[in-house]
């Protein structure tokens, strides 16, 4: 038997997405800018809904730093200058890496591209 504290942050702890300990790859996803529970996985959308991940200042930023990542896409894939692309491709990789800000967003964006990350 547990105490109630105990009992209680057990309970918190299934609440949300706890991504230091769980795949959210799996349950979370983005189209285009907006945060999505894949799956109608419940625990995805109370992390996404609870935690504010749709707020609208969220959005704008998410959404300028998907035009840059868009941008840099589209010179990865198209220009002409071997040397860019490679500087291109290698940003997008820095971009997606686990680390960086919006980085689920970014490997939503470049797979649904066709990339892989």
């Amino acid at each position: 038997m547990s105490c109630q504290l105990c009992n209680l942050r057990h309970k918190a702890n299934h609440l949300f997405i706890d991504p230091a300990a769980e795949d959210r790859e799996v349950v979370v996803g983005f189209r285009e800018h907006v945060p999505v529970a894949l799956g109608g996985d419940v625990r995805a959308e109370r992390t996404i809904r609870r935690l504010g991940l749709r707020r609208p200042e969220l959005n704008e930023r998410r959404e300028a730093h998907l035009a840059l990542v868009t941008r840099i896409y589209m010179l990865a894939i198209g220009h002409p200058d071997t040397s860019l692309k490679t500087e291109a491709l290698v940003s997008l990789r820095e971009l997606a890496s686990p680390k960086a800000e919006y980085s689920l967003m970014v490997r939503t964006y470049l797979r649904a591209h066709g990339m892989s990350v």
